[in-house]
Protein backbone atom coordinates (compact mmCIF):
# COMPACT_ATOMS: atom_id res chain seq x y z
CA UNK A 1 0.00 0.00 0.00
CA UNK A 2 1.59 3.33 -1.01
CA UNK A 3 2.14 5.83 1.76
CA UNK A 4 0.50 9.26 1.61
CA UNK A 5 2.58 12.40 1.11
CA UNK A 6 4.87 13.68 3.87
CA UNK A 7 3.07 15.57 6.60
CA UNK A 8 0.20 13.09 6.56
CA UNK A 9 0.02 10.88 9.62
CA UNK A 10 -1.17 7.31 9.35
CA UNK A 11 -2.83 5.28 12.06
CA UNK A 12 -4.20 1.76 12.33
CA UNK A 13 -7.54 1.05 13.98
CA UNK A 14 -8.48 -2.57 14.72
CA UNK A 15 -12.03 -3.82 15.18
CA UNK A 16 -11.70 -6.83 17.49
CA UNK A 17 -14.87 -8.91 17.57
CA UNK A 18 -15.39 -11.82 19.97
CA UNK A 19 -18.61 -13.48 21.13
CA UNK A 20 -20.59 -11.07 18.91
CA UNK A 21 -19.14 -8.02 20.73
CA UNK A 22 -16.77 -5.24 19.67
CA UNK A 23 -13.80 -4.41 21.90
CA UNK A 24 -13.38 -0.70 22.68
CA UNK A 25 -10.94 1.11 24.95
CA UNK A 26 -11.36 4.47 26.68
CA UNK A 27 -8.65 7.14 26.50
CA UNK A 28 -7.20 8.06 29.89
CA UNK A 29 -6.08 11.42 31.28
CA UNK A 30 -2.54 10.55 30.15
CA UNK A 31 -3.57 11.59 26.62
CA UNK A 32 -3.29 15.11 25.27
CA UNK A 33 -6.64 14.80 23.49
CA UNK A 34 -9.75 12.67 23.45
CA UNK A 35 -9.78 12.00 27.20
CA UNK A 36 -12.79 9.84 28.08
CA UNK A 37 -13.46 8.89 24.44
CA UNK A 38 -14.02 5.23 23.53
CA UNK A 39 -12.15 4.00 20.47
CA UNK A 40 -10.85 1.01 18.57
CA UNK A 41 -7.42 -0.28 19.56
CA UNK A 42 -4.59 0.91 17.34
CA UNK A 43 -2.22 3.77 16.89
CA UNK A 44 0.25 5.77 14.85
CA UNK A 45 2.24 4.04 12.14
CA UNK A 46 5.95 4.77 12.34
CA UNK A 47 7.63 5.22 8.96
CA UNK A 48 10.20 2.48 9.46
CA UNK A 49 7.65 -0.27 10.14
CA UNK A 50 5.37 -2.46 8.07
CA UNK A 51 1.74 -1.28 8.28
CA UNK A 52 0.36 -4.69 9.32
CA UNK A 53 3.13 -5.27 11.86
CA UNK A 54 2.41 -1.84 13.31
CA UNK A 55 -1.30 -2.66 13.74
CA UNK A 56 -0.46 -5.86 15.61
CA UNK A 57 2.20 -4.12 17.74
CA UNK A 58 -0.08 -1.21 18.67
CA UNK A 59 -2.94 -3.50 19.71
CA UNK A 60 -0.53 -5.50 21.89
CA UNK A 61 0.92 -2.34 23.49
CA UNK A 62 -2.52 -0.90 24.23
CA UNK A 63 -4.35 -4.07 25.28
CA UNK A 64 -1.99 -7.01 25.95
CA UNK A 65 -3.68 -9.01 23.18
CA UNK A 66 -1.83 -10.56 20.26
CA UNK A 67 -4.11 -10.35 17.24
CA UNK A 68 -4.29 -11.70 13.73
CA UNK A 69 -5.43 -9.23 11.07
CA UNK A 70 -8.31 -10.88 9.20
CA UNK A 71 -9.47 -8.19 6.78
CA UNK A 72 -8.63 -4.65 5.72
CA UNK A 73 -11.92 -2.71 5.71
CA UNK A 74 -10.78 0.57 4.23
CA UNK A 75 -9.66 3.97 5.40
CA UNK A 76 -10.76 7.42 6.59
CA UNK A 77 -8.96 10.66 5.76
CA UNK A 78 -9.43 13.61 8.10
CA UNK A 79 -7.80 16.67 9.57
CA UNK A 80 -7.70 15.97 13.30
CA UNK A 81 -5.72 17.59 16.08
CA UNK A 82 -2.98 15.22 17.24
CA UNK A 83 -1.96 16.31 20.70
CA UNK A 84 -1.17 19.68 22.21
CA UNK A 85 2.11 20.07 20.35
CA UNK A 86 0.59 19.60 16.88
CA UNK A 87 -1.72 21.77 14.84
CA UNK A 88 -4.41 20.27 12.64
CA UNK A 89 -2.60 17.54 10.69
CA UNK A 90 -4.05 15.54 7.83
CA UNK A 91 -4.18 11.89 8.79
CA UNK A 92 -5.38 8.62 7.39
CA UNK A 93 -6.86 5.87 9.55
CA UNK A 94 -6.61 2.34 8.18
CA UNK A 95 -9.32 0.01 9.49
CA UNK A 96 -8.79 -3.70 10.13
CA UNK A 97 -10.83 -6.62 11.43
CA UNK A 98 -8.70 -8.48 13.98
CA UNK A 99 -9.09 -11.66 16.03
CA UNK A 100 -7.39 -12.30 19.37
CA UNK A 101 -5.03 -15.26 19.13
CA UNK A 102 -3.48 -15.04 22.60
CA UNK A 103 -2.86 -12.86 25.61
CA UNK A 104 -4.82 -11.38 28.45
CA UNK A 105 -6.01 -7.81 28.75
CA UNK A 106 -3.50 -5.37 30.18
CA UNK A 107 -4.22 -1.74 29.28
CA UNK A 108 -1.45 0.75 28.63
CA UNK A 109 -1.35 4.13 30.40
CA UNK A 110 -3.07 5.62 27.36
CA UNK A 111 -6.34 3.91 28.30
CA UNK A 112 -8.13 3.48 31.61
CA UNK A 113 -11.03 1.19 30.74
CA UNK A 114 -12.03 -1.48 28.22
CA UNK A 115 -15.28 -3.27 27.46
CA UNK A 116 -17.13 -5.34 24.87
CA UNK A 117 -20.11 -3.73 23.09
CA UNK A 118 -22.86 -4.66 20.68
CA UNK A 119 -23.18 -2.33 17.68
CA UNK A 120 -26.13 -0.52 19.28
CA UNK A 121 -24.36 -0.17 22.64
CA UNK A 122 -21.26 1.28 20.95
CA UNK A 123 -23.26 3.91 19.07
CA UNK A 124 -25.20 4.71 22.26
CA UNK A 125 -21.94 6.01 23.76
CA UNK A 126 -22.78 9.18 21.79
CA UNK A 127 -20.31 11.99 22.36
CA UNK A 128 -18.13 9.62 24.40
CA UNK A 129 -17.33 7.68 21.22
CA UNK A 130 -14.43 9.02 19.13
CA UNK A 131 -15.43 10.51 15.77
CA UNK A 132 -13.08 8.11 13.99
CA UNK A 133 -14.69 5.07 15.63
CA UNK A 134 -18.24 6.34 15.06
CA UNK A 135 -17.49 6.93 11.38
CA UNK A 136 -16.07 3.42 11.12
CA UNK A 137 -19.15 1.83 12.72
CA UNK A 138 -21.53 3.67 10.41
CA UNK A 139 -19.53 3.16 7.21
CA UNK A 140 -18.85 -0.57 7.76
CA UNK A 141 -22.09 -1.61 9.50
CA UNK A 142 -22.91 -4.35 6.96
CA UNK A 143 -19.42 -5.82 7.06
CA UNK A 144 -19.38 -5.82 10.87
CA UNK A 145 -22.70 -7.67 10.89
CA UNK A 146 -21.30 -10.18 8.38
CA UNK A 147 -18.33 -10.79 10.70
CA UNK A 148 -20.66 -11.58 13.60
CA UNK A 149 -21.11 -8.35 15.53
CA UNK A 150 -24.43 -8.31 17.35
CA UNK A 151 -26.45 -5.36 16.08
CA UNK A 152 -28.98 -4.87 18.91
Amino acid sequence: MPRPEMGTGMINQCAIIRSKRLFLIRRSEKNSQGVGKWELAGGKIDDEFNIKEEAIREVFEETGFTVKLVKHFGWRFSKDIWGKRFKATPNMALYWLARIIKGSMKLSEEHDKADWFTYKQALALGDNLSDRTRDFLVKYKSALKEFGLQMD
